[in-house]
């Protein structure tokens, strides 16, 4: 029996309109790390991926915690990069905690940063990125430069004239976004799936589970596992750092390791959103 718990926790998702040559797919989510030293976590944060096969592996910001730690952040996230090769690759979006200086940097990472971008890792997987501004620009995302830049760089979907028939013909949409509060706006998109963290799960629970604060504009029960609103779902990982002086209580570090299936969406259909897998 291993001495420290895993990190990288199994989370199947289902999506009806998932191509059929992306059933099985697997995608690492690691998101807030919130890095102020190289410690003994991220060498388990980067043993454990390196142990773990994945297709894609998606980062959703606030990698560092606070401006002067620019230097140890990029050094840990070398160190915790460059070993690791997905099969499709490394993409990423920054968030709030991660200023211009530690973005400028950032670029010589292997990650393909998504910056109000697409991408189209294969002909049936589109990703988008949505930029989220750091706190000293006012926190927030700018979801009207990804809409200008979608209509002005369309991405080739490699759709044929049959595709309104067969639904699993189009490409899957992925959209990164570091804030869950995005997720109606990524269904206005028609997104099929939003990958975000920044909540941190509560980062202070309960021993019933119950978060004690928030870190976004969402009710607390919203703020950790897989989230639908109307046909899109949505997953709020908790993360593996902490912000500020308060450590996690009763509230693990995970890196979700999503599987994709081709079967339909978990809930029901609401105008809401629901927490359809707590964690």
């Amino acid at each position: 029996m291993p001495l420290t718990p895993r990190l990288i926790q199994p989370v199947d998702l289902s999506l009806p309109h998932l191509p059929d040559r992306l059933v099985g797919l697997r995608i690492a989510h690691l998101t807030d790390l919130h890095i102020r030293r190289h410690t003994r976590l991220h060498t388990r944060i980067a043993r454990q991926l390196a142990d773990t096969p994945c297709d894609l592996l998606i980062l959703t910001g606030d990698y560092m915690e606070n401006t002067g730690h620019e230097a140890a952040t990029i050094d840990t996230l070398a160190k915790l990069l460059n070993p690791l090769h997905p099969r499709l690759g490394t993409f990423g979006v920054f968030g709030n905690h991660d200023n211009a200086p530690f973005r400028d940097h950032a670029l010589n990472l292997p990650v393909h940063w998504l910056i109000n971008d697409t991408a189209l890792p294969t002909p049936d997987l589109e990703l988008w990125g949505l930029d989220t501004r750091t706190k000293s620009d006012h926190e927030g995302a700018d979801a009207i430069a990804m809409l200008r830049h979608r209509q002005s760089h369309p991405t080739n979907t490699h759709t044929n004239a049959d595709s309104n028939a067969n639904p699993n013909n189009r490409p899957l949409k992925i959209l990164l976004a570091h804030s869950p509060a995005h997720l109606t706006v990524a269904a206005d998109l028609g997104i099929d799936l939003m990958l975000s963290g920044h909540t941190h799960g509560g980062q202070c629970r309960l021993p019933t589970g119950h978060a004690l604060v928030n870190a976004c504009d969402m009710p607390l029960h919203l703020i950790a596992g897989v989230l639908r609103h109307r046909n899109t779902l949505a997953t709020v990982s908790r993360g593996v750092g902490h912000s500020g002086r308060i450590p996690r209580a009763f509230c693990p570090p995970h890196i979700p390791l999503y599987t994709l299936h081709q079967q339909p969406l978990p809930g029901q259909f609401t105008l809401g959103i629901k927490n359809v897998h707590p964690w």
